[in-house]
């Protein structure tokens, strides 16, 4: 079950996120009176798919999958790291979860209450500028998954997913594989089965290793070409 507990003080928190210096002290310290910090264990959920958008989320601590259930196959969508905010657009428009949240790693998760966040948004106007640029970013990178689906083969999409793990996630060529191969799947909208093969043909192909738990990248240059062919 997750852990609940007050912030003692957003402003000395390691984990906090840079939009707060651009906050007078005073709005630092009503985020902090309407904020709960959740600790999630690998594998909880977080937020449900069309569920009530009743906060902003703040990824303080850990790793998350964004993922959208579909009828019996789930869509990964992306995975998010600390620290910083996750699902920021679902609180404007109708306000409901159009996916879900799971921890992949234990987590520590501030829920700010939405009318407070948005009230702050509305009178701080670089505050609201660096809100909207991460809901730009978001979309983008939602705009350009749709696009690769529809475009890339399946190795050249399984390679974006090994790349992105690398450079955006973990920032190493070599690091320990939180994902099952279905989760692997998802993440490159494909069958887990073609996922399975693909990775093996890789490895064939001495582009990628794996020892026990440990994933590396032996030629990532290899991994970028087949990108870019798609």
């Amino acid at each position: 079950m997750p852990k609940f507990s007050k912030p003692e003080s957003c402003l000395v928190c390691p984990y906090k996120s840079e939009y707060l210096k651009m906050l007078p002290t005073s709005d630092v310290e009503l985020i902090q009176n309407n904020c709960l910090i959740v600790q999630f264990k690998k594998g909880e959920t977080i937020s449900k798919q069309n569920t009530k958008a009743a906060h902003a989320l703040y990824l303080a601590q850990g790793c998350v999958k964004i993922f959208y259930e579909g009828k019996g196959k789930n869509t990964i969508l992306g995975i998010r790291k600390q620290s910083g905010y996750i699902a920021l657009h679902t609180l404007w428009g109708d306000e409901i979860h159009r996916y879900s949240i799971e921890a992949v790693k234990d987590c520590k998760i501030c829920l700010i209450d939405a009318e407070i966040f948005k009230q702050l948004s509305t009178r701080n106007p670089l505050f609201l500028l660096e809100v909207t640029k991460q809901i730009s970013e978001t979309a983008n990178t939602l705009f350009d998954k749709v696009i690769d689906m529809n475009e890339k083969h399946l190795k050249a999409r399984l390679a974006d997913v090994i790349i992105n793990l690398s450079e955006n996630i973990f920032e190493s060529t070599r690091f320990e594989m939180p994902f099952t191969r279905r989760e692997l799947a998802e993440m490159g909208a494909m069958s887990t089965e073609n996922a399975v093969r693909t990775i093996s043909e890789l490895k064939k192909d001495e582009i990628i290793a794996e020892e026990g738990k440990f994933f590396e990248i032996l030629q990532m240059d290899i991994l970028r070409k087949l990108s870019e062919i798609g």
